[in-house]
């Protein structure tokens, strides 16, 4: 009945092993395809990003051209269209369109960074579900290798230990 025993705990100690496999390949699927969703929803958010930067650019130069327009509308009905204070004006108008759009690209090159942070932050998401696929094997092998040490180790001893000590008598 010992080498029955022996068998069965080893049947059940290789489908705990093939159970901790399987378990762990699909925690890798499983963070594999939730780094695809990070990154998906990163380029997104880019996307999203570059249109409202896009969006603001334009209402920039939009504003930006109304404003000059009015003050040469004022500077014609003044008649003053080319005094130092209304060239001043236009160009005053103008460098604050050149900063603004400045401060747009700055937020764009901003945004592209985070974006990259975050499809990065996916792929180690991958990876750490690789990592726990192989620490998930590898658990399995070695709790299959100690029932197998068990099983045949104890054959092994329990031989030895038969051997008669100085303190049988």
């Amino acid at each position: 009945m010992g080498i029955e025993l022996a068998i069965a705990s080893l049947v059940v100690a290789g489908a705990g092993a093939y159970m901790q496999y399987e378990a762990g390949q699909e925690a890798k699927d499983a963070n594999n395809k939730m780094a695809d969703a990070q990154r998906r929803q990163a380029q997104l958010a880019q996307r999203q990003a570059d249109i409202n930067n896009a969006r603001s650019v334009r209402q920039t130069v939009r504003q930006t051209r109304i404003a000059q327009a009015a003050i040469a509308n004022a500077g014609a009905n003044a008649g003053t269209t080319f005094s130092s204070g209304v060239q001043g004006g236009i160009s005053s108008v103008q460098g604050q369109n050149n900063s603004n759009i400045d401060y747009f690209s700055s937020m764009r090159e901003i945004n592209g960074g985070i974006t990259a942070a975050q499809v990065e932050q996916g792929a180690a998401q991958a990876d750490i579900g690789a990592a726990q696929a192989t620490a998930a094997v590898g658990g399995a092998l070695g709790s299959l290798g100690g029932t197998i040490f068990s099983i045949t180790g104890k054959a092994l001893f329990d031989k030895t230990a038969k051997s008669k000590s100085i303190f049988d008598e």
